[in-house]
C-alpha cells in the first residue's frame, strides 16, 4: 500500500530513508518514498483479497510500528503472488544448456534477486559455480493446485507461533 503525502509526519516518525524490514511473520517491509508517502507491504494469502481489506490489514499493521500515523490515508493497496518454495530457500541455477532460473525469494527478493543475479551472471560470463550451492535444496513439488491450503495453514501457524514469542507465552 501507499499512504497520501505525509510530510513531517513521516520524517518525524521514520527517520531513515531507505527501505526497513523486520524478521516477523508476519513479515512487514516499507520505504518512506520521495515525495512525502509512505510504501508499506507484508502479509501472505494464499488468495486474493479485496483492496479494500488489504488496506485495512496494512494499515492496522504500519499504526502498530507508527501510531502517530494512525490518521494516515492510504492512497492504494495492491496484492499480488509471492513465490515460496516448501523449503523456504529460493532456488538459483541452471535448468538446462542456456536456461537459468531465479524463484522462490518469499518476500525477500530486494536482496536475494540481487545476489541471484550476480550468482547467475557470474556463471554465465566466468564459468562460477558458486550458484551450485542452491542446488541441493531442488526444485520441490508444492502441491500443484491443493498447495495453496497447506501452506496458507503454514503461514497461519508461523504468525500465530511468532506472536506467542512476541508476548512470551
Amino acid at each position: 500500500m501507499v499512504t497520501e503525502p505525509l510530510g513531517d509526519r513521516l520524517k518525524n516518525s521514520i527517520r531513515v530513508p531507505y527501505a526497513v524490514s523486520d524478521i516477523q511473520t508476519p513479515t512487514n517491509y516499507y520505504r518512506p518514498l520521495t515525495d512525502g508517502r509512505l510504501m508499506w507491504g507484508g502479509r501472505i494469502l494464499t488468495w486474493q483479497p479485496g483492496a479494500a481489506r488489504l488496506a485495512r490489514g496494512l494499515r492496522r499493521d504500519m499504526v502498530s510500528f507508527y501510531p502517530d500515523l494512525a490518521d494516515a490515508r492510504v492512497e492504494v493497496a495492491w496484492g499480488g503472488l509471492m513465490g515460496f518454495h516448501r523449503h523456504r530457500l529460493p532456488v538459483i541455477g541452471r535448468l538446462a544448456n542456456g536456461v537459468w532460473c531465479a524463484a522462490g525469494f518469499g518476500g525477500l527478493g530486494l536482496a536475494l534477486t540481487t545476489m541471484a543475479g550476480w550468482l547467475i551472471a557470474a556463471g554465465i560470463a566466468e564459468a562460477d559455480d558458486r550458484w551450485r550451492m542452491f542446488t541441493q535444496y531442488g526444485l520441490p513439488f508444492a502441491g500443484g493446485m491443493f498447495g495453496r491450503g497447506p501452506a496458507q495453514f503454514v503461514y497461519w501457524r508461523d504468525a500465530a507461533l511468532g506472536w506467542r514469542r512476541r508476548i512470551g507465552r
